[in-house]
């Protein structure tokens, strides 16, 4: 197992449990399962108010409509919280993303809303894991990350998303749309009666990491790889879409059919 670095260990020592453990427990008292939106709201607020003291830009982003289709078969638009977005030295050639979500599963009128010491070191309650502390945990490390010289030449983003239960189909476009002018060829496959049409090709310069594929599944299915040139050639990128494209055609001629079959016949 790789050691720690004398600059990581003295991060780790600078993060103070303590307020971690305050933040965790002042939002796991706010419900904010993903219908709530009076929770999610205040949730956003408080969250708002935490990645203020990093330096960087904090965006509350409305939610993309989502509409569903209600038991009398007429579709019903389906409302959504704001998401949180911390943008940090966007112009850094060094960048990281980091996601979250500040929803629950549990809607306000679910019995479980209360917090309990099952022991001296384990926390229950709605949120704790799932993942509020996990939100309490980037905050803190990017607040030590600071403290360091490396900092000044790193940026990066956190989102945090209001509908991850659900789906993220509201935050989905923003989700996709984070990492600034990578280097990426994005394909749109329109569903039809007869197939899938392959359209809306782009490509922009400054790739972020190695390979990335981000699937949209609303309005319209939307996949986009965001790959570095250096270590790809276009024209396997094309045909890792294109494989992947007549994977989905097979799945929706028979979904019954197991993936691994279907990967076998068209290596064949």
């Amino acid at each position: 197992m790789q050691r720690l670095s004398l600059t990581e260990q003295h991060l780790i020592e600078a993060v103070d449990p303590a307020p971690m453990l305050a933040q965790v427990q002042a939002w796991s008292a706010l419900n904010t399962g993903t219908g709530n939106l009076p929770g999610l709201a205040e949730q956003a607020r408080l969250l708002a108010d935490a990645f203020a003291e990093l330096p960087g830009d904090v965006r509350l982003i409305e939610p993309d409509p989502v509409t569903a289709i209600a038991a009398d078969g007429t579709t019903v638009a389906r409302e959504h919280g704001r998401h949180l977005v911390l943008s940090v030295r966007p112009q850094a050639r060094r960048r990281l993303l980091l996601t979250g979500h500040m929803d629950t599963v549990f809607p306000a009128d679910h019995p479980f809303q209360h917090q309990a010491w099952l022991d001296e070191t384990t926390l229950n309650g709605p949120g704790v894991a799932d993942m509020k502390g996990g939100i309490a945990v980037i905050l803190a490390a990017l607040t030590a990350f600071e403290s360091s010289p490396a900092s000044q030449s790193t940026g990066y983003d956190v989102l945090i998303n209001s509908d991850e239960e659900t789906g993220s189909l509201s935050s989905a476009p923003l989700i996709a749309g984070l990492p600034s002018e990578p280097a990426r060829l994005a394909y749109r496959f329109s569903a039809r009666p007869v197939g899938m049409e392959l359209s809306d090709v782009r490509y922009v310069t400054q790739p972020l990491y190695a390979l990335t594929l981000f699937v949209v599944t609303a309005p319209r299915l939307t996949l986009r790889v965001v790959y570095d040139r250096k270590r790809y050639a276009g024209e396997t990128i094309r045909a890792l879409l294109s494989d992947y494209r007549n994977l989905l055609l097979r799945i929706a001629e028979n979904p019954e059919q197991r993936v691994t079959s279907m990967l076998l016949g068209q290596r064949a």
